[in-house]
Order: C-alpha cells, then structure tokens, then sequence
C-alpha cells in the first residue's frame, strides 16, 4: 500500500468492517472484459484464515466465470462519506474498505451448503437456524473465497 499510515492492519477492524459492509463486489478478469458484480455476501474465521461465502443461481456470466475457479477480487467497503474542503482538489472520500484476491470453489456438499447458506442469513437477519428445501438447496449454487491476499484501508 502507497500510504501505509491508511492502512488497517488490526483483524479485529478488518472484522468490523466485514460485519458492517452490507454487500460487496467480486471482479473478473478472465472475460472479454474486466466485469464487476455487486452480491450479498458472509464471511468466516479458519484456523487463521479468512473465507467469504455467496450464492448464485445455477446459469449466467457470473455462474460461468465462478466455474473456471480464475483468481478473482473481492471489494467491500463502509462509512463512505465526502470530506469537502476549501479548495476542489482538496475534496477526498473518506471510507474503510478491503480488498482481496482469491480463487473461488463451489461449496456442493448439503450440509455444508446449508452451513454456509445460515452464515449468509446470520450477516443479515441474525438468525442461523433457518431451513432450505431440498429443490431449493439443489438449485443454488453456493461458491467460497479463501482470501489470499488483503488490504485494508481507512481513509
């Protein structure tokens, strides 16, 4: 990182920020071009890493690009706000945000799914207990990130 008295390197503010972040981006490169998509997204704590879990119907861009497990980016990002000035080229942005690499793999065993499925519902209702109908587990399609390589920044 350029300004390394921006960056955020306490997990327990990396934590936060992926407990507050309400979505995220993933980017592609292995495209016609590079292509962006915002998704909603959990996350979890392994034996000192860190993964990042969202699902998807079973056809699409999105889908097809997951498949091929390329390296991909991860974006998220909170407390966005303008810091105005006097002057125009002394505006900023203020935000912390993170930014992560990693190769994406499916998560395909039921339970597993389902674990991962509550992890998602836990971010955003606080409940961890909800049930998925098999035709419904069947048809989603679930994908994990180990993240690889992270930045985290305030600014």
């Amino acid at each position: 990182m350029r300004r390394s008295e921006k960056e955020i390197t306490e997990f327990k503010t990396i934590e936060r920020i992926l407990d507050l972040a309400p979505a995220c981006r993933l980017g592609f490169s292995g495209a016609i071009e590079p292509y962006i998509v915002p998704m909603n997204f959990a996350w979890e704590k392994k034996r000192d890493e860190l993964f990042i879990y969202f699902h998807c119907a079973g056809l699409g861009r999105k889908m097809g690009l997951l498949e091929k497990g390329e390296r991909i980016c991860f974006q998220t990002d909170i407390d966005l706000q303008i810091k105005r000035a006097e002057k125009a080229c002394d505006w900023g942005m203020g935000f912390e945000s993170i930014i992560a690499w990693g190769h994406p793999f499916p998560v395909k065993e039921s339970d597993e799914k389902k674990r991962t499925l509550n992890l998602l519902m836990r971010k955003h209702d606080g409940g961890d207990s909800h049930d998925f109908p098999a035709p419904v587990l069947d048809r989603t399609r679930v994908f994990g990130l180990k993240l690889e390589d992270l930045t985290c920044k305030k600014s």
